[in-house]
């Protein structure tokens, strides 16, 4: 098992943009195990839930604090 950081999903320069699916940021070797669905499918529950808290909190994606995201999705 492995864990995916936020910042593969959040843009360091366009300001409310998020990525997921596929699109994530990874090197070659983390590609292969990013592409399977389940793992997609969490990116894409991640990416969903951060943009409504940003939307909450009034706050651009890369300024959300991870633990709040964390303990929203386990909620």
């Amino acid at each position: 098992p492995f864990t995916i950081p936020y910042r593969a999903i959040v843009s360091e320069t366009i300001d409310g943009f998020l990525v997921c699916e596929k699109n994530i940021s990874v090197s070659h070797m983390a590609n292969g195990a990013t592409r399977l669905q389940p793992c997609v499918l969490g990116i894409g529950q991640a990416a969903g839930m951060a943009a409504a808290l940003c939307v909450e909190q009034q706050c651009q994606p890369r300024d959300l604090n991870v633990r709040s995201l964390q303990e929203s999705l386990l909620s």
